[in-house]
């Protein structure tokens, strides 16, 4: 990762230090929370250098995971 941002409540834009060869990857995404409130986490966008993610609680309303983010990419570089 060549940059994380922080870009609003419960979303991260990440650069890819290496890129994809093209948008067609895969991405695993998690988070750790600190109670037991529900996330659900996915993509919001990505591209072969940058990928959004975003964390919503169960009443699809944005929400920080409290402990941190858990992601692996997979695809052609």
């Amino acid at each position: 990762m060549t940059s994380i941002t922080d870009t609003a409540t419960g979303r991260l834009t990440v650069t890819i230090a290496t890129d994809f060869s093209s948008a067609a990857w895969v991405g695993v995404l998690g988070v750790g929370i600190a109670t037991t409130a529900a996330r659900i986490t996915g993509t919001v966008s990505k591209a072969a250098g940058t990928v959004i993610i975003e964390s919503d609680d169960a009443g699809d309303t944005a929400a920080d995971p409290g402990i941190g983010w858990d992601w692996a990419f997979f695809g052609d570089q």
